[in-house]
């Protein structure tokens, strides 16, 4: 084999070599590039979600629903069995039955007067709270 023929084949090989090389780098550094994206979204995601939490009005509502729910649960037990999409059809079915909307505005006027009434310093009487 003539010698420049048997250079140019080693020359070949090491530069196939070089590209596989160079191409592993590249794939490497395509993950690493798709981690840090990844973890970046993470911390994004971290620092809203502790922005929120801090946020005096989420932590009220947050306390309020739980309150709400506890509520539900202490005067109907039963409620605590039911999956998330049981107690929404569960609340849906008792928002159509128009006998429990009447009394359950019946009961918010009762409230809001007894509110009314506080605020103008007067009292009700014991037998119009009942």
């Amino acid at each position: 084999m003539d010698t420049e023929v048997k250079n140019n084949l080693e020359l070949s090989e090491e530069v196939k070599h070089e590209l596989d090389r160079i191409n592993k780098d590249i794939r490497e550094k395509s993950e690493q590039e798709e981690q840090y994206r990844h973890r970046l979204v993470r911390e994004r995601n971290k620092a809203a979600y502790q922005k929120r939490m801090m946020n005096p009005e989420y932590k009220a509502r947050t306390r309020r629903l739980i309150e709400k729910g506890g509520t539900v649960e202490h005067f109907y037990p039963v409620t605590k069995d039911l999956t998330t999409e049981e107690f929404y059809e569960l609340v849906e079915d008792l928002q159509k039955d128009l006998s429990i909307q009447a009394k359950l505005n019946q009961g918010m006027k009762k409230i809001i007067s007894r509110r009314e009434a506080m605020d103008d310093g007067t009292v009700p009487l014991q037998s119009e709270t009942c």
